[in-house]
């Protein structure tokens, strides 16, 4: 799969189904809409968003990176 086409870059994303209410940080909130909001910053993931895609999805794993 082209790196352009990739979703999540690198590592992968992580997933979770909570079956007991917890406490954590939440780095980063991807809705239906696939914008990924941060508390920074809010890029478009979708595929429909052209040639800047890549770059949107790389400025969010070096964020989730860092987080």
């Amino acid at each position: 799969m082209a790196p352009n086409a990739q979703y999540p870059m690198g590592g992968g994303g992580l997933q979770w189904r909570l079956v007991k209410p917890r406490n954590f940080l939440v780095a980063c909130f991807v809705g239906p809409d696939l914008v990924a909001q941060t508390a920074g910053f809010s890029v478009n993931l979708a595929e429909t968003h052209g040639a800047q895609l890549y770059e949107n999805r790389a400025q969010l794993m070096r964020y989730l990176a860092t987080a």
